[in-house]
């Protein structure tokens, strides 16, 4: 059994505060390639939608969608499913 069959996060969603740079970058990345959908958050909104756009490439089927949770703050968030 290879590791993507052990691993299946198909139908599970991972949020990762602070997902535009670093361990969360890594963690997001690594956690769609396993096929889990991703809600990112991060105050950087460029950094943000690009680790989004990486996101797609690995094979997410929807359209990215952007979420505010918290407008009065400088945070953004975004799921990619």
């Amino acid at each position: 059994m290879n590791l993507k069959n052990k691993f299946n996060l198909e139908g599970k969603v991972a949020f990762i505060s602070g997902g535009s740079r670093g361990l969360g970058k890594a963690c997001a990345l690594a956690l769609a390639e396993f096929g889990a959908s991703i809600a990112l958050g991060a105050t950087d909104e460029e950094k943000l939608i690009e680790v989004s756009g990486e996101i797609k490439e690995l094979g997410s089927k929807e359209d990215i969608k952007e979420i505010k949770l918290l407008p009065n703050l400088d945070y953004k968030m975004v799921l990619v499913i």
